[in-house]
């Protein structure tokens, strides 16, 4: 089983008999699901997320704290468009963390983790409506690279794509190997 750690926190994959624990971190962080759907995250959502993680179509990491709590979660997509290309298909860490430096600790460790299995590009989509989450991002490092607008959990949506090199390399690097991020693009 994968894992890593930072100062504070274990992060490990997660499976279905984390269930519950993953029900209850939606539960208590909707935020996402609101800016997205409209509505709070169902059960059903947490079933769906953690059987494809168990099928392998990609890794989901929980992250725990000290006392063995599920603080967040993160579902990656490696090799995604092109060979050594990681998606953040999702990244969420606890509201009641805010502040204290945990969401930036965590994704420090992982964004290690991911270079360390071959990772050489970042990329995720942000909702362009969630401008904490934007903020995060580019103190992360990371470079919008356009809009994508296309639907989520049948809502309509814009995200705002983002790209990381961990290897070196500019914007026109990365665009050759995923020609379909170039500006402008729209699902």
């Amino acid at each position: 089983m994968d894992r890593f750690s930072t100062t504070r926190f274990l992060c490990t994959e997660i499976t279905q008999a984390q269930l519950t624990a993953v029900s209850n971190l939606y539960r208590d962080n909707p935020d996402y699901w609101t800016s997205i759907a409209g509505a709070s995250p169902t059960p059903s959502m947490v079933v769906k997320d953690l059987e494809a993680g168990e099928a392998g179509r990609f890794p989901k990491f929980g992250f725990f704290d000290a006392h063995q709590q599920l603080i967040g979660v993160c579902f990656l997509k490696p090799d995604f468009l092109a060979r050594h290309v990681w998606h953040i298909e999702f990244f969420l860490v606890s509201g009641d963390l805010r502040g204290t430096g945990a969401s930036s600790e965590i994704w420090q460790g992982l964004e290690r983790w991911i270079q360390s299995q071959g990772g050489q590009w970042l990329r995720l989509g942000c909702v362009t409506t969630d401008a904490r989450a934007l903020r995060f991002w580019s103190k992360q490092g990371f470079t919008d690279l356009g809009r994508w607008q296309g639907r989520i959990l049948h809502q309509a949506v814009t995200l705002q794509l983002k790209f990381k090199p961990l290897a070196g390399g500019s914007l026109d690097d990365y665009l050759q190997c995923v020609p379909n991020d170039r500006f402008g693009f729209t699902a």
